[in-house]
């Protein structure tokens, strides 16, 4: 075992106090108390070193407040019918004219067959009609029938004619009413949630008949018209 060899110095300071050194260590003793130690250098801190690159980036603005819809449709339905189809997702943005919902249209398309068939039938009736008038006048210059037959085949000529523009406004009628059995979205915007999933009959202006019976808050859904900024005008910064 090797020895060690300590020095130790003692001696008086001022004011009295008493202190000693050891020789290998160095330190330093007053009055019996342990001088404190050298405090250890700073730790060194990490850089990171990238390469800086010019880009556009967003800026978001957190604020609290409300938004105020620029439009607001409300869509109703116009026939009496059933829902057989919803085209969207509650929330969803929808453009102006995307079809929504779809009725039932078997009993319109029923009637629209119906009526081309009385249509029909009238013209053919209004043919006939004014082929006797036709013969009936050749036949009255040559006096071999009389007056009131030619009267009662021009009679009969205005009752068709009449008659086929009557079943022409109802079929007009019946083709309108097969339009509303695939309700549009009247403005570009976003669709609110859908009152009816399909398979509910649906009063025209009336209330749900499973969410809804309250006739003033009737409607099948909602659409909001949104207001966009133009390209490139978003703010933006540059970093």
């Amino acid at each position: 075992m090797k020895k060690r060899t300590l020095g130790v110095r003692g001696g008086r300071g001022a004011g009295g106090s008493r202190y000693c050194r050891r020789g290998e260590a160095g330190d330093l003793w007053s009055g019996g108390a342990v001088a404190q130690a050298p405090r250890p250098s700073a730790r060194a801190v990490p850089v990171e070193i990238a390469t800086a690159s010019k880009r556009t980036v967003p800026v978001r603005i957190e604020a609290l407040g409300s938004v105020t819809p620029i439009a607001s449709v409300a869509i109703k339905a116009r026939i009496d019918s059933e829902i057989v189809g919803v085209h969207f997702r509650d929330g969803v943005t929808v453009r102006e004219g995307d079809p929504l919902f779809t009725l039932d249209s078997r009993a319109l398309q029923a009637q629209i067959r119906q009526v081309q068939g009385l249509l029909e039938g009238a013209k053919a009736q209004l043919e006939q009609a004014e082929r006797d008038v036709s013969r009936y006048t050749e036949l009255i210059a040559k006096n071999a029938t009389t007056q009131v037959t030619l009267n009662n085949a021009r009679t009969q000529v205005t009752l068709w004619r009449a008659s086929v523009d009557s079943n022409t406004g109802q079929l007009e009628n019946l083709n309108i009413q097969l339009s509303y059995c695939t309700i549009r979205a009247p403005i570009s915007g976003r669709v609110s949630m859908a009152a009816s999933q399909g398979r509910q009959f649906r009063p025209p202006g009336g209330p749900h008949p499973a969410r809804d019976h309250h006739p003033d808050r009737a409607g099948l859904c909602h659409v909001f018209g949104v207001a966009r900024l133009p390209a490139g005008s978003a703010p933006s910064a540059r970093q």
